[in-house]
């Protein structure tokens, strides 16, 4: 082979080599970008649901106040935040989590219906109707707790800080 040919052969390597090489680091860089993408939604997901177990436990806490008269407003703060984020996860925890929260949405309905009206009816006319849709919440509030608390840990978000 003369001169000529060798570095004819010595370029045409070197260049497909490049062109390898170049898409070898393209597909490596594509994956990253798509693994780092995957581990960041994973952690939103994970401290958006943390975020709402904590909400959940504090509604618990609250549920079991006797409030002699006063009516209190559930937080739903988390809720109103990351329910976007519950399309994510399993069906049977979407509908725990619906169930607890439409639970918690009555009882702050009665609660703003009897602040709003307490000038025309008396403290005692709305107690009953709180106290019934307080101890009917605490079924479906127990049941998204545990199931959360469950995938938390299901999933590596790490144990759930109480519960």
């Amino acid at each position: 082979m003369e001169l000529w040919q060798q570095l004819i052969v010595i370029a045409v390597s070197l260049i497909g080599g490049g062109i390898a090489g170049a898409l070898v680091g393209t597909w490596i860089q594509r994956r990253t970008i798509r693994d780092e993408r995957a581990f960041r939604q994973k952690t939103e997901l994970c401290n958006a649901m943390h975020g709402l177990l904590m909400e959940i436990e504090e509604n618990l806490v609250l549920a079991k106040i006797d409030p002699i008269g006063m009516r209190l407003l559930f937080p739903t703060d988390m809720w109103e935040v990351h329910k976007g984020k519950v399309g994510d996860l399993p069906l049977t925890l979407q509908e725990s989590l619906y169930k607890a929260y439409s639970s918690i949405r009555r009882i702050n309905t009665i609660t703003q219906t009897a602040l709003a009206y307490a000038h025309r009816y008396h403290i005692g006319d709305f107690d009953k109707r709180y106290l019934d849709e307080v101890r009917e919440a605490n079924g479906p509030l127990c049941k998204a707790r545990e199931e959360l608390a469950k995938w938390l840990v299901e999933m590596g978000c790490g144990k759930p800080r109480s519960g």
